[in-house]
Order: C-alpha cells, then structure tokens, then sequence
C-alpha cells in the first residue's frame, strides 16, 4: 500500500478547498430539500383550495337568488361501493315536490339530518343545493396545508442555515 507524502500545509489547503466547495453546494441542497418536504403540501392545499372553491361559486351561480325552504329526509342508499351513504331531501315549492341529492358523504345513516336548508332557483325550481358547511371545511383545510407547506420549507431553510453558520465557525 503506497502512501502520500503530503506536506501538513498540502493537507491544510486541501481541508480549505473542500470547505469551499462544501460551503457553495450545501446552502443549495438545504433549499432543496425543503422544497421537496414543503411543496406537497402546497400543492395537496392548492388543490383542495381551488376545488372548493369553484364547487361554492359553481352552486351559488347554480341557485343565484335562490331562496331558502325546510327539506325533508326522503332516501339514503350506499354510494357506490364504498362505506358512505348517500342522502337525499325533498322539497315543495308551489305545491310540486322536487329532489335534491346532498353532496356529503356520510359514515353513519344515523349521523343525516332528518331535514336540511334546501336553497333553490326560483326561476327554475329543480335546480337546488343542499345548504352545508363542507365547501368552506375544506378552503380551511386547504389553507392550512399551503401554511404548513410554506412554514415547512422556511424552517427547513432556517435551520439548515444555522446549521451551516455553526459548521462554517468550527
């Protein structure tokens, strides 16, 4: 086995040499890593964001001006074949009586509401959403997964920052 004849000040200026490299390739690997653990999350946010939010404007201008009656419980059946249940209302207005399906899923049948806001148009009565919350449930969740996207990468960013500042001094 050969060894290297290298002088303590070789030895030095090399040890010098990978620092610099080391220096200029780690901030970019740091930035990079928090991308790929934040940006899923920005995405999986954006996306149930912008679902929910043309599905709100989509029924609005689907009942605009609508007015709001009592719906009654009339049917649940399996949706699909998965373990959710599906519900739906029905309603009268000017004697004629239209259905609605709701758009949630229910878990339990004993979790559906017996009756429910129904909001129609008054131009043409079939036309009719089950008034719930569950658009504006998942804005929030939507929100809240970009926040911790962003708050992910900035940390990420922050620490490995300070984890460099304190390899950089010893």
């Amino acid at each position: 086995m050969e060894k290297n004849n290298l002088t303590e000040e070789q030895i030095e200026e090399l040890k010098e040499q990978t620092i610099n490299r080391v220096n200029k390739i780690t901030p970019i690997v740091f930035k990079i890593r928090g991308l790929i653990m934040g940006l899923p999350f920005i995405f999986i946010g954006l996306v149930f964001f912008l679902v929910s939010t043309i599905g709100i404007i989509n029924n609005e201008n689907k009942v605009k001006d609508g007015i709001t009656i009592t719906g009654t419980l009339v049917k649940t059946e399996k949706h699909l074949d998965t373990k959710y249940y599906d519900a739906t209302y029905q309603y009268v207005v000017d004697g004629k009586k239209y259905e609605v399906l709701d758009d949630t899923l229910y878990t339990e049948i004993n979790d559906i509401d017996k009756t429910k806001e129904i909001k129609y148009n008054k131009e043409n009565p079939k036309k009719a959403i089950v008034k719930s919350n569950n658009g504006f449930s998942l804005i929030l969740f939507g929100i809240t997964a970009i926040a911790i996207g962003i708050i992910v990468i900035y940390m990420n960013y922050k620490s490995s920052k300070k984890k460099l500042d304190k390899e950089i001094l010893n």
